[in-house]
């Protein structure tokens, strides 16, 4: 892996949006297709974007069923390249099997230079006819099995003058006024000439991160300031303009320090402290790393002074999507309103780093990390024992937007050679990180500090819980290099320590991890055995959530071995069971159990929940992945009723956030909808299209019940039956060639024609959406008031007039005191 750049490190752009590079990733796709292409290395000067480009190319190829391993290169170079991608590739197999019916692989390997060519000559001797690998590198390789893809800059309009008055911006202006607008209202606003962005571009040669560079500056310089600083230079002295290292006494880069100069000492201070967090964070935790001496009044104050000045913004938080799973584990999702979740913020670009070199030059950086990593193990220590004690919802709010911090504070303790207190918080962060999908990373973090001497003086119960989530993460990845033998193994050596050493809870939590994981191990004996382990175990503790959460993985045991009966029996006794603990996870998956029994049952079908039922459970628990099942439940019943404008409101809301993978599984029973609705509608070529792009998926789910298969294959068969031959094997053909995003864009691009027809709700405009309490705080913030002032005088704390102003910013989508002042002026607010 290539060594850290001197230069302030930017990211090129958001991979969710990656701008100006569609017609480089289609490309890129294209040469990936061809058979006799072995390796693709995507090549460019630094800061071109290499790294995003890839990043957006292997979320497209896993959209369309393509598996992508992403290697990390080794340092010390303790293992050959040529081994680490043969033992992904190993695993894998032993995974998703091999031959001709397994799905293409691309091993993407990043910062791949030549001094490594001979050991990629072994790796492509190594691949298989199915694999291809996709890296990236400044020159190439210069191999004749190499494909090099050089990526420019964005396109801009060019040097010769633009045209006057140009409405719409290059992709190069585009970008640049993306990154602007979140540090500078004016950019929001349109008050900025573009042919002075199309200049500044085509000096920049449209590379992105000196894009990103020179729009973070653009509130003290503005852009005519930072094009009289580049114009004239030669290539090295741009370069030296935008840099740190060389950047010393000029305007562009001096440009935060004349910032932070005029900042108040507390204000400083918090710029300082604030330069630990790897993301986001709250008031509690940046008040637990300032120290105690700074008071709540002082240190809200400072923070919105650097809000005001462009150094920090808020982040209007959203609940993360769960997964279903354990409870105790990651894979437990989360219920906050937006109302609950705490105010967060962030440090803009650039200014971490600025803040950073601060904190360094005080000689405060070590305390203020110290702080940051004992804040951050009390606070995962105390959500463990909620996972352990089947209360998840709380570790998983808390917990989620920390991650980034958790693993920066693991690593600070592992490099001070404090692995005791390393591990204990890397088991503790472990189910925040599984549930976010990164198994391999959980893998890979607790085995290397397991393999480390210091380990040995570990307590045994960290020790088996740490085991317990190794086996987790080896699990729920295919990347790891271990079998599914080897990693049940591991759970077991953990599971004995948990019994000899850990809570009575914490074997529950236990015991559901490797129930959970059936599917990979698929041993149907173990798992009846644990289930039976952890009902007795629930019962004789007397903890009524965890058991059951037990008999309902027992029930769907019963379901999966072909008992009906038992499952239904079980099922129902779950559902009342849960409903008198209150536990609204046992009472959801009761539900989606039973739901599709009740087509089965002739006597007693109606003491099962409907799916209206589900959907009011799923809405009052919050929980957006439940919520989406249940919308799937409700729009079946919904297109029995012959509502398909209803089920397309539904399939509308469902499919939202299918973007995430984890949930992407969830998105084929949404297009089978989308093909029912239009077959009976009447448009049989758009069923049978999307029929054709949805069949391998949902003939290899686990998921979909065998009874509302059926049913469908009923209707499919009834819809060939009303095609010709011909248009109906076309159709299928054009749909099993589209990737699964364009399989999504065009049910989304259905449903919204047969939504025209429906009336649209015209949204009430911000002003109106504020309570009576955030209109009078509002008013004391446009006159001027601090937030500490303002408490005073409405007798309120200063932490709840900091809620108060986050929430009036997010609903008037302004970015401070500045900002919403000027839309209290130009909306005639008295």
């Amino acid at each position: 892996m290539s060594t850290r750049s001197e230069e302030v490190p930017v990211p090129v752009a958001d991979t969710g949006r990656l701008v100006g590079r569609a017609d480089d990733l289609d490309r890129l796709t294209a040469l990936l297709d061809r058979p006799a292409v072995r390796w693709v290395s995507v090549t460019g000067r630094s800061g071109i974007g290499r790294s995003a480009v890839v990043r957006a190319l292997a979320a497209r190829l896993r959209r369309r069923g393509t598996l992508v391993l992403a290697e990390p290169l080794l340092d010390d170079r303790e293992e050959p390249l040529v081994e680490q991608v043969r033992n992904r590739l190993a695993t894998l197999r032993r995974w998703v099997g091999d031959g001709a019916a397994r799905p293409p692989v691309v091993v993407v390997l990043e910062d791949l230079e030549p001094d490594r060519r001979d050991e990629a000559d072994t790796v492509v001797a190594a691949l298989d006819p199915l694999t291809t690998v996709l890296a990236t590198s400044v020159t190439g390789l210069n191999r004749p099995w190499e494909v090099r893809y050089p990526l420019g800059g964005l396109a801009h309009v060019g040097d010769a003058a633009p045209p006057r008055g140009a409405a719409t911006p290059s992709p190069a202006a585009a970008l640049f006024l993306e990154h602007a607008a979140r540090v500078d209202p004016r950019f929001r606003s349109g008050e900025v000439v573009l042919d002075d962005v199309e200049r500044l571009c085509a000096l920049l040669a449209g590379v992105p991160r000196d894009l990103e560079v020179c729009a973070a500056r653009t509130p003290v310089l503005g852009v005519p300031g930072i094009l009289r600083e580049l114009t004239g230079q030669s290539d090295a002295g741009r370069r030296a303009v935008l840099t740190w290292r060389d950047a010393e006494g000029r305007p562009l880069g001096s440009s935060l320090a004349w910032t932070h100069a005029h900042l108040s000492a507390d204000a400083q201070r918090t710029l300082r402290a604030a330069s630990v967090f790897a993301e986001t964070f709250g008031l509690d935790h940046l008040r637990a790393v300032v120290g105690p001496d700074l008071d709540d009044g002082r240190l809200v104050d400072a923070l919105a002074e650097l809000v005001d000045v462009s150094l920090a913004e808020p982040v209007h938080a959203q609940a993360a999507a769960p997964v279903p799973g354990a409870p105790g584990t990651p894979e437990h999702p989360v219920a906050a309103s937006p109302s609950d979740v705490e105010p967060r913020f962030r440090l803009r670009a650039l200014v971490g780093d600025f803040a950073a070199r601060e904190a360094r030059l005080a000689g405060e950086a070590e305390d203020l990390r110290g702080r940051h990593a004992a804040y951050l193990s009390a606070v995962a220590r105390h959500c463990a024992t909620r996972w352990d004690d089947a209360e998840e919802t709380e570790g998983l709010r808390v917990l989620t937007p920390l991650l980034a911090d958790l693993v920066a504070a693991v690593e600070w303790y592992a490099s001070r050679g404090e692995v005791a207190r390393a591990l204990r918080l890397a088991s503790d962060a472990a189910p925040v990180a599984v549930r976010q999908g990164h198994h391999g990373e959980v893998h890979r973090v607790l085995r290397r500090l397991l393999d480390d001497p210091g380990a040995a003086d570990v307590d045994e119960a960290t020790r088996g819980d740490a085991l317990v989530w190794l086996a987790a993460g080896g699990l729920g990845a295919v990347d790891t290099g271990e079998a599914p033998e080897r990693v049940m193994r591991t759970w077991h050596e953990g599971a004995e320590l948990v019994r000899r050493h850990g809570s009575p809870t914490a074997l529950l939590r236990t015991l559901a991890l490797a129930c959970l994981a059936l599917p990979v191990h698929r041993d149907l004996e173990l798992t009846g055995r644990l289930l039976a382990e952890g009902v007795s175990l629930a019962d004789r503790i007397g903890h009524r959530v965890w058991a059951d959460r037990f008999r309902l993985w027992t029930a769907m045991l019963h379901h999966v071995t072909g008992d009906l009966d038992g499952a239904w029996d079980t099922g129902l006794a779950v559902m009342e069971a849960a409903r008198l603990s209150g536990d609204p996870v046992a009472r959801i998956g009761a539900a989606l159990l039973l739901i599709p029994l009740r087509e089965t049952r002739t006597v007693d079908a109606d003491l099962a929940p409907s799916s209206a039922d589900l959907l009011d459970l799923a809405r009052a628990f919050g929980d957006p992945f439940y919520l989406s099942l249940a919308r799937a439940y409700e729009a079946r019943d919904t297109l029995a009723r012959g509502d398909t404008i209803g089920v397309c409101r539904l399939v509308a809301d469902a499919l939202r956030d299918v973007d995430e993978p984890r949930r992407w599984r969830l998105s084929e029973f949404m297009v089978a909808l989308v093909v029912r609705v239009a077959a009976v509608r009447g448009d049989r070529v758009v069923a049978a299209t999307l029929h054709g792009a949805a069949w391998a998926q949902l003939v290899s789910s686990t998921s979909w019940p065998v009874m509302w298969r059926r049913t469908y294959e009923e209707e499919v068969a009834r819809l060939a039956a009303g095609l010709p031959p011909q248009v109906w094997a076309r159709s299928l053909h054009e749909g099993a060639s589209l990737g699964w995003a364009e399989v999504l864009a065009r049910t989304s691009s259905y449903v919204e024609d047969v939504l025209r027809s429906a009336p649209a709700v015209r949204s009430a405009p911000p002003a109106d959406e504020l309570t009576a309490r955030e209109r009078q705080v509002l008013g004391h913030i446009v006159d001027g008031l601090t937030n500490r002032e303002i408490a005073e005088l409405l007798q309120l704390s200063v932490k709840t007039v900091m809620h108060h102003s986050t929430a009036i910013y997010r609903k008037l989508g302004v970015r401070g005191r500045a900002e919403a002042a000027v839309w209290w002026v130009r909306h005639g607010q008295d």
